[in-house]
């Protein structure tokens, strides 16, 4: 029979090394070639690209359920004002805890799909690149705003 570690290696012929002087990009390093010209800039790492997923989609999903939020309080302040005053601050914080948890599970299956085939995140725009966390935090984004005509619909 044949040796089982030697099948479960995976060869590195592809794989993509880190340089040696790399630094983690600073937030948000949306990079456009036409306006930047300091260089492209990518992530290597599992927990960067988490993190930039999750920093990007807690901006997203905080943004929308804050003005989602405030709306709500605005029509609810007509009847308790007292109360109406911290609707938006519990929508928020809602809507943060529920982004920490969807951009923690696609950060890190973003990451392993990236590291699996051995790709560098790249955080900006050119030609087949784009800037990968930040679509998929508006992609989280239009999710939370699909998800929520249903329980409109229910409501009225």
């Amino acid at each position: 029979m044949g040796n089982v570690a030697s099948i479960l290696k995976t060869p590195d012929l592809t794989r993509v090394t880190t340089p040696i002087d790399y630094v983690v990009p600073n937030f948000p390093s949306l990079y456009t070639p036409t306006y930047d010209q300091d260089g492209a800039f990518f992530l290597y790492f599992a927990e960067d690209m988490w993190r930039f997923t999750l920093l990007w989609t807690l901006i997203v999903i905080g943004s929308i359920h804050f003005c989602c939020g405030l709306i709500a309080g605005i029509v609810f302040s007509r009847r308790h004002p007292m109360i109406a005053i911290s609707i938006p601050f519990i929508a928020t914080a809602m809507g943060l805890l529920m982004g920490l948890i969807s951009s923690t599970v696609v950060g890190f299956v973003l990451a392993a799909l990236y590291q699996a085939a051995h790709f560098q995140m790249a955080t900006y725009v050119l030609e087949n690149h784009l800037w990968v966390p930040f679509i998929f935090a508006l992609i989280q984004g239009f999710v939370v705003v699909l998800g929520s005509y249903n329980t409109l619909s229910t409501i009225l």
